[in-house]
């Protein structure tokens, strides 16, 4: 099946089943408006791109988008890294390559490659952020590494005001493909904060770390947590739902490379 008739299914089926957006943001390039994100990752060949992912946004959100590559040449390596904007086009849409995987009894590729989608978005009005929602192994598979199947994994973003400790809730759409997966993802947002700095000074530097490393031990030793909602998604650099010693040592790494002159991130 050719990418132009995998395009007129989603367009049609998005119509039925999700957001008027996401109609557009699953048809084809030119004639609704998307845009299609230029990958960051220099191996790239359009010649095997055999998928993608489509993200669809509403006009008051921006989202940052992050695909790893893992084959068994590369671990980890970025695939695509890009800040896209429903004010600016209606859906964007990720090209991937495709291979033939052939995967290990241990889950480790034998050849072949894997992806891994990250994405957080913020609302424009309202200043909120979101966490980060990430689905790894995801696969575009190409049997014979020739024959043009393609595969679309799609998601209809929508944002809401957080009120509880849901930080998003995925809602998959049958739309009768097995080559076409699509999900309503909606994000619960919480007011904008920085990333490791808990104590609310726009900087990162040991004071956070430090406050991290007494809050763990607070609550470590049974007492009741001090941080705030916002203290903890700030604290929580590693993003596993816990705010301790892993975090601050994170924390003060990203300082040591800020005061050193380096370009921290926190992978």
């Amino acid at each position: 099946m050719k990418k132009t008739r995998i395009v007129s299914i989603i367009t049609a089926a998005a119509m039925l089943t999700a957001p008027a957006f996401a109609a557009e943001a699953y048809a084809s390039v030119e004639e609704y408006g998307g845009v299609t994100i230029a990958p960051v990752y220099s191996e790239f060949n359009e010649n095997d791109v055999n998928g993608a992912v489509m993200v669809a946004l509403p006009e008051n959100l921006t989202a940052n988008v992050k695909i790893t590559l893992d084959s068994p040449e590369e671990s980890d390596e970025v695939y695509y890294e890009a800040v896209i904007d429903g004010s600016q086009a209606p859906g964007y849409s990720f090209e991937l390559e495709g291979f033939d995987n052939v995967i290990a009894e241990d889950g480790t590729i034998e050849d072949g490659r894997l992806y891994t989608f990250s994405i957080s978005v913020t609302d424009t009005d309202t200043g909120l952020t979101s966490r980060t929602y990430t689905v790894e192994e995801i696969s575009v598979p190409d049997e014979g590494n020739g024959e043009d199947s393609w595969v679309v994994y799609g998601y209809n973003i929508t944002a809401e005001e957080k009120t509880g400790d849901i930080d998003w809730y995925s809602e998959p759409l049958d739309l009768g493909y097995d080559n076409i997966m699509v999900e309503n993802l909606t994000f619960f947002l919480s007011e904008n904060y920085l990333k490791g700095d808990v104590n609310d000074d726009k900087t990162v530097d040991s004071s956070d770390a430090s406050s991290v490393l007494a809050e763990y031990a607070r609550t470590a030793t049974g007492n009741p947590a001090s941080f705030t909602a916002n203290q903890k998604l700030a604290g929580d650099v590693n993003e596993d739902t816990f705010v301790d010693s892993s975090d601050a040592s994170k924390i003060l790494a990203y300082y040591a490379a800020t005061a050193t002159g380096g370009t921290p991130t926190w992978d």
